[in-house]
């Protein structure tokens, strides 16, 4: 599980909270995040893999590796984070 809080330097305002869960994952991916918006899946090539305007997404169909998560709230701010596939 990785919670955290993420500073954005344009606006010097900080997302309050933001948890990724499971981690590894297996099936489904649940981003908690303040003021939600979307997120990005790439893989290590920078390939997209999945974009989508929800929270849980089910990942079953993608092979096990190392795939980045660029999560987007409606305030403008962004991250991008590591997540482990079984």
């Amino acid at each position: 599980m990785l919670v955290e809080n993420i500073i954005n330097s344009n606006h010097d305002q900080t997302i309050n909270y933001i948890n990724i869960h499971p981690s590894p994952v297996l099936d489904k991916l649940t981003v908690d995040m303040e003021d939600f918006d979307s997120l990005t899946i790439y893989d290590t090539l920078g390939n997209l893999i999945v974009k989508k305007n929800e929270n849980i997404i089910d990942l079953t169909l993608l092979s096990t590796g190392i795939y980045f998560v660029t999560i987007n709230n409606n305030k403008g701010f962004k991250t991008t984070k590591k997540i482990i596939k079984k």
